[in-house]
């Protein structure tokens, strides 16, 4: 016994005549006993709609063929561009010039459109630069639709943009820290993806530091392949203390132009100015507070919260501020067991007083604490984290709060993205954990996602990646 999910028709807004739907919902496996039609408003609908009959027919063929090339890995510095194409079949009888083929990418969020074409002789194109996709996998969801906007007929194909080249620092830190006058270069891992079944390919790896926008230090050129990661030590003896972005530009021979290229953020400290509250990865990348080995296991909360209201009744945490009757007790269950650890994704919300009386709280307690400066960026979602501080620019306020916080005893870290990945944000992530990194070199920072094949771009944002299993519920206990 099984269930396969159907498909959604593109339905109707606001107030319309009688309107005919159609939708092809694609082939049906062998073995199926049974289906169903259910016609439905979405959340938030309002209104009346009429419904006057609804059919199921099949056919001999689809209403059109819709193809993508390419699909599966592809690299944006060899494949340009992916297109989709669409061909219309005996079958459909709506009239050609009535027809939309339209394209949308799918992220987190509504999906995103990225072309539309009408159709001539029968047939539409549509061509998608690649560089216009997320690193990691992209759903294309290819849809014929009546110039009104109603679904004819769809299909998805995915496809995984992949870097051809990563740069990112092993030691003495994974996060890129390393300190003035320590013995050694700095030793970073380049890796070029494998293109085919045959066998690995040379290349010349180009690593150059760069300091706002221009090159600060000596250049290091190595030999790479693609058939496994290549270690490569690059010289940062004489960089003054700083964040830097390290450049790998890789090519096919010394005279041949740039192929592709990646950056990783570098920051040079004075190991002198390191504060007694910081936090780095020792040998086998353990992470270390008070040079002790610790292993962070905790929850997350939300403070603003004076509890959990019923799902009828408005969330308490718009009020503004920071519940101790809420995270109090919280707190003192974890001091009484073995979790050491607590993200509170309102940091924020209540100022820097109420943040304040929380990390003390949880201080007092033995409880470490990861700080949340996630939603001080461009495009936030709620405004509620940064209504009770006093700097109105997010990359001011985010600078400012990381000076309060950052030799506060509790901190070992700062949490800058949540599920963020849509283009038009995501600069604000970048600029969030680059900010934070530029005022505290001495703690990481942590991002979470829940879809693991979006994780590479979250490389330029953030030291530390977890995912999001949604698995607990409850109470603690």
């Amino acid at each position: 016994m099984g269930y396969i999910g159907g498909g959604y028709a593109e339905g109707l807004r606001g107030s319309t005549d009688w309107t005919r739907i159609i939708y092809e919902a694609g082939p049906v496996p062998e073995g199926v006993t049974g289906g169903s039609v259910i016609l439905y408003g979405r959340d938030a609908t309002s209104g009346t709609a009429w419904f006057d009959d609804a059919e199921v027919v099949e056919l001999d063929e689809p209403m059109a063929s819709i193809s993508c090339e390419p699909t599966g890995r592809l690299f944006a510095e060899l494949t340009p561009t992916v297109r989709l194409r669409a061909r219309l079949s005996n079958t459909c009888t709506a009239d050609p010039n009535d027809l939309l083929f339209v394209v949308k990418h799918r992220a987190s969020g509504p999906p995103r459109e990225l072309g539309h074409a009408a159709f001539m002789n029968l047939e539409a194109e549509i061509a998608i630069p690649t560089g216009d996709l997320c690193y990691g996998e992209n759903q294309l969801e290819a849809t014929l639709a009546t110039t009104g906007g109603g679904g004819l007929l769809g299909r998805s194909f995915t496809v995984m943009r992949r870097k051809l080249v990563t740069v990112s620092p092993v030691e003495p830190s994974p996060t890129g820290v390393v300190g003035i006058g320590r013995p050694g270069p700095l030793k970073v891992r380049v890796t070029v993806e494998h293109q085919g079944a045959d066998g690995a390919r040379e290349y010349h790896a180009r690593l150059s530091l760069w300091r706002e926008g221009r090159p600060a230090g000596r250049v290091t050129v190595a030999s790479v392949s693609d058939g496994s990661p290549s270690m490569i030590d690059v010289p940062v003896a004489g960089s003054a203390p700083g964040l830097y972005d390290l450049r790998c530009e890789l090519f096919g021979s010394p005279s041949a132009p740039c192929l592709a290229a990646d950056e990783c953020v570098v920051t040079v400290v004075d190991l002198a100015d390191r504060p007694k509250n910081g936090t780095y990865f020792g040998l086998g990348r353990v992470m270390m507070v008070d040079d002790r080995p610790f292993i962070p296991v905790g929850f997350y909360i939300l403070s603003s919260l004076d509890g959990i209201p019923p799902v009828d009744q408005p969330w308490h945490w718009q009020e503004g501020r920071l519940f101790p009757e809420y995270y109090v007790p919280i707190l003192d269950k974890l001091a009484d067991s073995h979790f050491n650890c607590v993200i509170d994704y309102g940091s924020t919300v209540g100022g820097i007083g109420q943040a304040h009386a929380f990390m003390d709280a949880a201080a007092s307690r033995g409880i470490k604490t990861i700080f949340s400066v996630k939603d001080l960026m461009e495009g936030a979602y709620w405004d509620i984290y940064t209504r009770n501080l006093p700097w109105k620019d997010l990359r001011e306020a985010t600078r400012n709060v990381v000076r309060e916080f950052r030799e506060h005893p509790s901190l070992i870290g700062w949490y800058v993205n949540d599920e963020v990945i849509q283009p038009g944000k995501w600069q604000g992530a970048v600029n969030v954990f680059r900010d934070v990194r530029a005022e505290d070199p001495w703690h990481p920072t942590l991002a979470v996602h829940y879809d693991y094949a979006r994780l590479v771009k979250y490389r330029e944002a953030c030291d530390i990646i977890g995912t999001d299993p949604y698995c607990l519920t409850g109470d603690i206990h």
